[in-house]
């Protein structure tokens, strides 16, 4: 290396002093970012922690209250099968009195055969009639009172998430 005989060899000294500060502090800043990252990183990692433990709060939370919802549709579905029996059990035994109070009419009123009439009176085809529609209107209730519990706890499940 010819060319380092040129150079005085207090200024390779110096140049060397000046790239050895230069070093020691470029390792001690590394130190001290090495430090500070390892700081953000535990802060992240317990700010990530407490993230997912509010989150999962929240989730129980949730969880609990559309139990809660499917609690009350079934008290609600279990209110409507007794509301359902209830009505069901007066229809039956007002459908038997109408039928009653016809076969009653029927005999009093009676034709002699031939008569051209009809063998059954208005009043029992009337009863009939009435006990067809009350079983209908009992099926549409039936429906219209599941569809509504349903509803209901759709709407309990879904207010329950916001």
């Amino acid at each position: 290396m010819p060319w380092l005989s040129v150079i005085p060899k207090s200024a390779l000294a110096l140049a060397v002093a000046v790239l050895g500060a230069l070093l020691i502090a470029q390792t001690l800043v590394a130190e001290r970012s090495a430090g500070r990252l390892a700081e953000l990183r535990a802060e992240t990692a317990a700010a990530a922690a407490s993230a997912s433990e509010r989150e999962r709060d929240k989730e129980r939370q949730w969880a609990n209250k559309h139990q809660e919802a499917i609690h009350a549709y079934q008290v609600v579905a279990e209110q409507m099968v007794a509301d359902r029996a209830a009505a069901d059990s007066v229809s039956e035994r007002l459908r038997a009195s109408a039928r009653d109070r016809a076969g009653r009419r029927v005999c009093a009123g009676a034709t002699p055969a031939g008569s051209g009439a009809s063998a059954e009176s208005p009043d029992f085809l009337l009863s009939e009639l009435f006990a067809l529609a009350d079983r209908r209107a009992g099926e549409m209730a039936q429906h219209a009172d599941a569809a509504r519990a349903a509803g209901l706890a759709c709407e309990r499940a879904y207010d329950a998430l916001r």
